[in-house]
């Protein structure tokens, strides 16, 4: 994830690590090893000053850009969390998680305010809309979107046939993006929660099957699976994502 002024990079990684970088030379700037899991989300304080970091090891971490230090450990959840996002505001903090609930969280002092139930499988993203009213989050095959302020569900979305990855909101806050693995992409309007438009993803080695072929580089075989792609052998020896 990009800081708002464009000037480090943040990277989460399942060597438990949280890496900032500096965009303009590339050089890692500073490596955070506290959490003790798979580091799965990140997300910049709309100044820029501070860094949310959410493990596998259940727990949200929140740093201080340029310094070493660890400023507070967010306890609650009872499984890996997934997802963590600022509120546009950078008073609060979202975060989602397999133990199928959405905690906000009071930035300034870790403290866990509101609870959100509904969800009936992990939640694998959860992003704020731009003016901090509504948030979105993903599990499963559908999209809830929350009342901030009451912690109330308005919307359920539920045309996805797979697991929903990823959400946006446009800059204006009048539509959502949903990305699955369906091989979609949806847009919703927010207000009536009705998809306007499918995009599909295109997969132009849908089906063509490479087990065995000689001569692939990891990166090249793994461009291949994610273009449709089949190897047998691959699916045989490598365990499937954790959030699986």
């Amino acid at each position: 994830m990009f800081s708002p002024d464009d000037q480090w990079l943040a990277s989460a990684s399942d060597d438990h690590t949280l890496r900032l970088w500096q965009v303009g030379t590339g050089e890692c700037f500073q490596t955070w090893t506290d959490h003790t899991d798979w580091v799965r989300s990140v997300s910049f304080s709309p100044d820029g000053r501070w860094l949310a970091s959410c493990s596998e090891d259940n727990t949200i971490r929140l740093w201080q850009v340029g310094t070493q230090e660890c400023c507070a450990v967010l306890r609650g959840h009872t499984n890996g969390v997934k997802s963590v996002a600022f509120s546009p505001d950078g008073r609060w903090l979202a975060s989602s998680s397999e133990d199928k609930t959405i905690r906000l969280w009071q930035a300034h002092s870790g403290e866990c305010q509101l609870t959100l139930k509904g969800h009936e499988n992990l939640i694998i993203a959860v992003v704020f809309s731009p003016d901090g009213e509504l948030l979105a989050s993903a599990s499963d095959t559908t999209i809830r979107l929350w009342h901030f302020r009451t912690g109330t569900c308005q919307k359920v979305l539920v045309e996805h046939t797979d697991f929903v990855r990823t959400l946006a909101f446009s800059p204006n806050g009048q539509y959502l993006a949903s990305g699955s693995s369906d091989d979609t992409v949806r847009l919703w309007n927010v207000n009536t929660g009705n998809c306007l438009k499918v995009l599909p993803i295109s997969r132009p080695y849908q089906g063509s099957d490479i087990t065995g072929a000689q001569g692939l580089s990891p990166v090249q075989r793994a461009s291949l699976l994610a273009l449709g792609a089949v190897d047998h052998t691959y699916t045989n020896h490598i365990d499937p994502p954790r959030f699986h």
